[in-house]
């Protein structure tokens, strides 16, 4: 908070407010951050999907692939995760409905999703967020701007492995 006095009294005053949970870590940061997490990557176009799961890799993460909204529920069901990277327009299952669907299972419902998709136009985002994903990028997929959204919504690895360690 910053304030000004003015001759023959009074104030003018600027409030600054930062909240912790909008602050995004520094790309070095969320890289170090996600190493190791495990992440479901749902995505139907095989250029997308090899492009973000070698970029993903290289940097020290683990990556399962679906190729649709209904091989992501067979993979969640017998898999943990520590976030889901979700295309939107895929055939079977698509990924607000797959969304939809892992919302309704407690264990699952504060699984991190995030949207990867080319819907980029104005309400896209809130029709994510409305079927209960997280979180929204859009193709194509800018590599800093997915770390750092990644590291807002998983756990860094210090803590991930202590919740692992308490699971056992």
């Amino acid at each position: 908070m910053f304030g000004n006095s003015f001759p023959g009294g009074g104030w003018d005053y600027l409030v600054s407010r930062v909240s912790i949970l909008e602050a995004k870590p520094s790309v070095t940061q969320a890289i170090t951050q996600l190493e190791g997490a495990s992440i479901l990557l749902v995505e139907d176009n095989e250029i997308n999907r090899e492009f973000a799961h070698d970029l993903l890799t290289s940097k020290g993460l683990r990556v399962q692939v679906a190729n649709n909204g209904q091989e992501a529920l067979t993979l969640l069901a017998s898999n943990t995760y520590d976030a889901v990277l979700m295309d939107i327009q895929m055939p079977m299952l698509n990924g607000y409905d797959a969304t939809r669907v892992i919302r309704q299972q407690e264990y699952h419902r504060n699984l991190p999703i995030i949207a990867m998709t080319a819907n980029a136009m104005a309400g896209d985002q809130e029709k994510a967020l409305d079927a209960g994903m997280n979180d929204h990028l859009t193709k194509p997929i800018k590599p800093d701007l997915l770390f750092q959204t990644l590291a807002h919504w998983i756990l860094p690895n210090s803590a991930r492995e202590k919740k692992i360690q308490g699971a056992v």
